[in-house]
């Protein structure tokens, strides 16, 4: 009776057992660890824009952000194109206007602007440009029962059609995420970032994640000094995880915008020094414990 059991069993071929087990003992990314390793491999210092806010990038150009500036370059870093009155095209300014961190999609450049006072922002609109930098439109996204009290950066999610956009101020507003409808700008929803990922100077969206940089060492408490960081974000709950401390930028300096190359990885992160823009490239490899 064993035997015939025994002989009875199906005999599974060896290549399944191979693929079963490949399969389910295949070691998955931990969500609570970074998804990268970087490596700083290079910092251009461009003295001659003084573009310090934001920095996006497409196939053919990179764009560079100020308070009232976009410029535009080659893959070379030659200008090709600079617009000095960027607050011309948004709706009630006043001397304190600026613009934050930009996106590029779609042939469309995305601006974030505001009066900033006081650590808090008025007038928060969106300016579009084309990537010639003709203005093609400007909308006003300002709403007080959205929370949105002053606005960092913007980027683009193009698997869920959302247009997402950062907060860098302090209290309610600055520890959430803000969704709109791509392309129509309608509210869709806000994310609390947990934990609160303070400071965010810039975002993009990439590889199913938001990533963040932060100007949120502890200058602005006048303890003792720490280091800027990247984080990146799950946009379906908020949650947050360190991916990088910014040991490799100088004490006192502003981390800015960032962008990612999405065919080498490199990820792209400025910085305001002494009133210039440093923008600092870090190439990036699959996670490994250090």
């Amino acid at each position: 009776m064993t035997k015939r059991w025994l002989l009875s069993i199906p005999i599974i071929p060896l290549s399944i057992l191979i693929g079963v087990c490949f399969t389910s003992c295949a070691t998955n990314h931990d969500p609570s660890h970074p998804l990268f390793n970087y490596e700083m491999v290079g910092a251009k210092q461009q003295t001659s824009l003084n573009g310090k806010q934001g920095i996006a990038m497409d196939d053919n150009c990179y764009y560079i952000s100020d308070n009232n500036k976009l410029i535009k370059y080659d893959k070379d870093w030659k200008l090709i194109k600079e617009i000095d009155n960027v607050k011309d095209y948004f709706t009630n300014v006043n001397d304190h206007h600026h613009i934050g961190d930009i996106e590029v999609y779609n042939g469309i450049i995305y601006t974030v602007g505001e009066n900033f006072e006081n650590s808090l922002g008025g007038a928060i609109e969106v300016g579009l440009f084309n990537t010639n930098l003709q203005w093609i439109a400007t909308i006003n996204i300002y709403q007080d029962d959205h929370g949105l009290k002053e606005v960092s950066g913007i980027t683009i999610d193009k698997t869920d059609s959302l247009i997402w956009i950062s907060s860098w101020c302090d209290g309610d507003s600055g520890q959430y995420l803000y969704a709109y409808s791509y392309p129509d700008f309608k509210f869709v929803k806000k994310i609390k970032t947990n934990p609160w990922v303070q400071k965010i100077q810039g975002i993009k969206y990439y590889k199913g994640f938001i990533f963040a940089s932060c100007d949120d060492d502890t200058k602005w408490s006048g303890d003792k000094q720490d280091k800027d960081h990247l984080y990146r974000i799950n946009p379906k709950n908020g949650h947050a995880i360190l991916e990088h401390t910014l040991n490799e930028f100088a004490d006192n300096k502003e981390t800015e915008g960032l962008t990612i190359d999405s065919h080498t990885g490199e990820f792209l992160i400025m910085q305001n020094v002494d009133n210039k823009g440093l923008l600092t490239y870090f190439k990036t490899s699959k996670y490994k414990a250090q």
